[in-house]
């Protein structure tokens, strides 16, 4: 979320681009809390529960780079996986998109530890694992637009990106 300092000084960008600025605004994330610094390297699990407010489609991500594999289920049912997948700092993962209906859900994520048939299962990784988030925009949203005069209307709200334009 950008501070309104920021949005304000793309809005005086804009009055001289032509008084336009382009946005996308996202949704909240919905974040299922995990243990900080959470560095698997051996079999478990554990479960965390999430809040959805409305019914839709969300997509499940992870936070961090794992060796091994996790198993993602939702409410006892199993619903995706992922393995070996090292990424930056402040990267996500995806688990899987579903349907999810209104109220609280039980995600229970597995991790399958080291095994002799995936090499590099083992490894030992720089950076923990988490949070677990769950979005109803997990793909691209429209581009909007709006003047320049009225910038303050964008202050507090999440944007993915926000540009001066000419029309």
């Amino acid at each position: 979320m950008p501070s309104c300092a920021s949005v304000l000084q793309v809005a005086s960008l804009a009055t001289a681009a032509g008084d336009t600025l382009a946005y996308v605004a996202r949704p909240a994330a919905i974040v299922g809390r995990l243990p900080a610094g959470l560095y698997p390297d051996r079999s478990g699990s554990i479960e965390t529960a999430v809040n959805v407010p409305a019914p839709g489609r969300y997509g499940v991500w992870l936070g961090g780079s794992f060796a091994g594999r996790f198993r993602l289920s939702v409410d006892g049912r199993p619903r995706g996986a992922a393995r070996h997948r090292l990424e930056h700092p402040g990267q996500y993962v995806p688990l899987a998109e579903l349907r999810l209906s209104r109220g609280r859900h039980t995600l229970e994520l597995a991790y399958d530890g080291p095994s002799i048939l995936h090499p590099g299962s083992a490894a030992q990784l720089a950076y923990p694992v988490g949070p677990l988030v769950l979005s109803t925009t997990t793909a691209e949203l429209p581009v909007r637009y709006a003047k320049a005069s009225a910038a303050r209307s964008l202050c507090g709200r999440r944007l993915d990106w926000l540009e001066a334009v000419r029309p």
